[in-house]
């Protein structure tokens, strides 16, 4: 059976930003579970909720709006895009590769981590390190 993203599933997702530079898109790939950040789910999270693997959404953002979009995720988002923030308006095409149940100890780990921001002073999220 085809797992779908629902609360505190294992989810691994490759993306693509198009339009937003003149050198070509950048692309990524982002792993997290969904659902276990304190302050709920980012619209991020809620976008592909309940769809299964090989499924693909699309949006239209802007730069401006990328912290409150991708919530906590956006450190990792961030981290994974491939030639660096957009600096105009940009579609965002998200692919589900990977739908998968966590154990216990993922879950535990990633809460006891979740308190510390992304761990980077320059990175412009806020965190502090």
């Amino acid at each position: 059976m085809n797992e779908v993203i629902e609360q505190l599933k294992k989810v691994r997702l490759a993306f693509t930003v198009r339009g937003a530079w003149q050198r070509g898109d950048g692309v990524g790939r982002l792993e997290f579970f969904h659902g276990l950040a304190a302050d709920g789910l980012s619209p991020f999270e809620m976008a592909p909720s309940g769809r299964g693997v090989g499924e693909t959404l699309v949006c239209e953002l802007s730069p401006f709006m990328l912290h409150e979009y991708f919530g906590v995720q956006f450190p990792a988002f961030h981290a994974a895009l491939t030639g660096g923030l957009p600096d105009g308006p940009f579609t965002l095409e998200v692919k589900v590769l990977a739908v998968t149940a966590a154990a216990d100890h993922e879950l535990v780990r990633a809460m006891a981590r979740s308190g510390h921001g992304c761990g980077s002073s320059s990175c412009g999220c806020g965190c502090s390190g």
